[in-house]
C-alpha cells in the first residue's frame, strides 16, 4: 500500500532489562500477531480451585494495579463447577493486548489437590490458546527468587516482601502471589527496572524460555517437567476491560 510503513520500528523497541525487543521477546512465546499490537495489559494469576488470586494492570500505568481473590472454598459448587466459574470469569478479559502471567505447578505437592489444580491449569491454558492470548508460566521457585532473592520462602515472607518491595499491603498470600506475577510480567517487557541480580537472572531465564533450577534429585520423570511457554502466542488489538472481584 502506498505510504505504508514497516512494523519493524515497533517490534525493535528495546527492553532495557534483557537487551531484546521489548515486545517480541523470543521465538516461543510473546510473538506479535499480524497487526503488530504490543502488550498493553498484564494479568497475574495464582490459580487455585478454592483461592484464585489475580492482579491486573494497564501497561500505561503499571503502578496502578487492581487485585483480588476468588474465595470458593465454601461455595456450593463442586470442583467442575468451580473450574467453570473461573474460566467464565476469565473469558471477558481475554482481549488482544493482554499478557497473562501464571504461577506454575509446585511439583512437590501431593494428593487430590494436585489433580484439581492440573485440571484448572490446563482448562485456563486451553482458553488462552483458543483466544490467542499469550501467557508465560512462572515456576514457584522463580517467583520467590524474583521477590525475595531465594528459591524458597513461606507465606509470611511473601506477604512481607510484597509490602516491602511493592508498597502494597495485603493479608492474602494468593493475592500477594498474583501481584508478584504481574510485576514479573512488567519486568519481562521492560516496564520496570530490575533491582538486583536475582531479578535479572529470573528475567533472563524467562526471556530465554527456560528455568534455571537445582533439583534435589534427578529422575526420568522430573526431566519431563520443563517450564516451556506456549508456542505461537499472538497479540492484536487493545482492550480496556478489567477483572471484577
Amino acid at each position: 500500500m502506498p505510504g505504508s510503513t514497516s512494523r519493524t520500528d515497533e517490534m525493535e523497541i528495546v527492553n532495557p532489562n534483557t537487551g531484546m525487543s521489548r515486545y517480541k521477546l523470543n521465538a516461543d512465546g510473546l510473538r506479535l500477531g499480524e497487526e503488530g499490537q504490543p502488550v498493553t495489559q498484564i494479568l497475574g494469576l495464582d490459580l487455585s480451585l478454592n483461592h484464585t488470586g489475580w492482579c491486573f494492570c494497564e501497561c500505561a500505568a503499571p503502578g496502578a494495579m487492581n487485585f483480588g481473590v476468588h474465595n470458593l472454598e465454601k461455595s456450593p459448587l463442586d470442583e467442575i463447577g468451580k473450574m467453570h466459574f473461573l474460566v467464565e470469569w476469565l473469558k471477558p478479559m481475554l482481549r488482544p493486548g493482554l499478557l497473562v502471567m501464571i504461577e506454575g505447578f509446585a511439583f512437590h505437592a501431593q494428593g487430590k489437590a494436585v489433580l484439581q489444580l492440573a485440571g484448572l491449569q490446563y482448562l485456563v491454558r486451553h482458553q488462552l490458546f483458543q483466544s490467542g492470548t499469550p501467557f508465560r508460566l512462572i515456576a514457584p521457585s522463580q517467583a520467590k527468587k524474583f521477590l525475595t532473592g531465594k528459591h524458597n520462602a513461606d507465606k509470611n515472607v511473601i506477604l512481607k516482601e510484597v509490602f516491602k518491595r511493592y508498597r502494597i499491603d495485603v493479608d492474602d498470600d494468593n493475592i500477594a502471589d498474583a501481584i508478584n506475577m504481574s510485576r514479573i510480567g512488567q519486568a519481562l517487557i521492560g516496564l520496570i527496572a530490575l533491582e538486583n541480580q536475582a531479578q535479572r537472572e529470573v528475567v533472563e531465564e524467562l526471556a530465554a524460555g527456560k528455568a534455571r533450577t537445582k533439583p534435589k534429585r534427578t529422575s526420568k520423570a522430573s526431566s519431563l517437567h520443563a517450564n516451556r511457554p506456549l508456542e505461537g502466542g499472538r497479540l492484536v488489538q487493545q482492550s480496556a476491560m478489567e477483572p471484577q472481584s
